[in-house]
């Protein structure tokens, strides 16, 4: 079951978020940044703009991984262009989660029929 599932959501946006990571790269080796950081300097950045708290957690097995995630917190403001250029690449890699049988045997299918 993992499997299937795995493959049709990597196989359904696969192109789509293919297609945004040299666009992603760029932006961040221009900022002197992983795309990682660029990544965690942008949530930091909207979640100030939107006025909430923000401590991003994200996952690594490798402490040089944890220290440059944490030296995200020091990138440079990003401008309102390049705020917006990292939403619209966002927004055109949502895709559906999965089919009916994810939906329905995945995590979020076993939680709702927990509650």
């Amino acid at each position: 079951m993992y499997v299937y599932i795995y493959i049709h959501i990597y196989t359904h946006t696969h192109n789509t978020h293919v297609s945004s990571v040299p666009q992603v790269a760029a932006m961040a080796e221009a900022k002197g940044l992983s795309a990682a950081q660029l990544s965690l300097a942008w949530l930091c950045q909207k979640a100030k703009r939107l006025n909430v708290v923000c401590v991003p957690i994200p996952g690594t097995t490798k402490a040089a991984h944890a220290l440059s995630n944490l030296a995200a917190a020091d990138a440079p403001e990003l401008s309102d262009a390049e705020m917006a250029q990292l939403e619209e690449l966002g927004a055109s890699c949502a895709g559906e989660r999965g089919d009916e049988a994810y939906c329905e045997h995945g995590i979020e299918g076993v939680a709702a029929r927990s509650v």
